[in-house]
C-alpha cells in the first residue's frame, strides 16, 4: 500500500547509527540529550515499515503513531511466527 509520504521521527540507538546514516543521510540526524533522532520524510509504504523492523530495537518510531503502530504489528507478527 502507498500512501504517498509521511514525517518520520525515529529515535535510534549507537549499534544502528552507521546503518541508519547511510539510509537517511547524517543531515537527517541529530544528537540530542545523548541520543540520536531522525526527523525525515519518507515513502509511507510497507517498505518504510520492514526497513525500521529490520534494525530491531534499536531504532523507536516516536512519531507518527500510525507508522509506530504499523511497525509494533509487523513486530508481533514475527514474533508469534517463534512462539
Amino acid at each position: 500500500q502507498d500512501t504517498g509520504s509521511v514525517w518520520v521521527c525515529l529515535e535510534v540507538g549507537e549499534e544502528a547509527f552507521a546503518d541508519v546514516q547511510d539510509w537517511l543521510g547524517g543531515e537527517n540526524l541529530r544528537s540530542a540529550g545523548g541520543k540520536w533522532y531522525a526527523d525525515v520524510r519518507l515513502p509511507d509504504d510497507s517498505v518504510l515499515i520492514r526497513k525500521i523492523v529490520g534494525f530491531g530495537g534499536a531504532v523507536k518510531v516516536l512519531a507518527p503513531d500510525d507508522v509506530a503502530r504499523r511497525v509494533k504489528e509487523t513486530a508481533q507478527k514475527i514474533a508469534k511466527l517463534y512462539e
